[in-house]
């Protein structure tokens, strides 16, 4: 996830574990604080209890970072125990991706 960070933040420290504050000017011209999640399988294997902003998953051609208080607000809604990453990508208003 450091490549993400190297490719397209100006600015970046690391605040611990997968989370980094970050300024990345094509998604917004302030710091936000970012974690990078693991994605196996169809399935996130992070927690969304987090301080951060926006969240990172990697795929194989991309990096999409959601928005993660839209991303709550639809795990809660629906009632998700599991959530499909394809879902996600169809349903959240605010994502971003970004090729590699």
């Amino acid at each position: 996830m450091i490549s993400f960070l190297r490719q397209y933040a100006q600015r970046y420290s690391h605040i611990k574990g997968n989370i980094y504050t970050a300024e990345v000017p094509k998604i917004s011209n302030s710091f936000l604080i970012y974690e990078f999640m693991p994605w196996k399988n169809g399935r996130s294997g992070g927690r969304f209890n987090t301080n951060a902003d926006k969240i990172v998953f990697e795929t194989k051609e991309n990096y999409i970072i959601f928005d993660k208080d839209e991303m709550l607000e639809y795990i809660k809604i629906n009632q998700l125990k599991e959530v499909n990453f394809d879902s996600l990508i169809d349903k959240i208003n605010f994502k971003r991706e970004l090729p590699k």
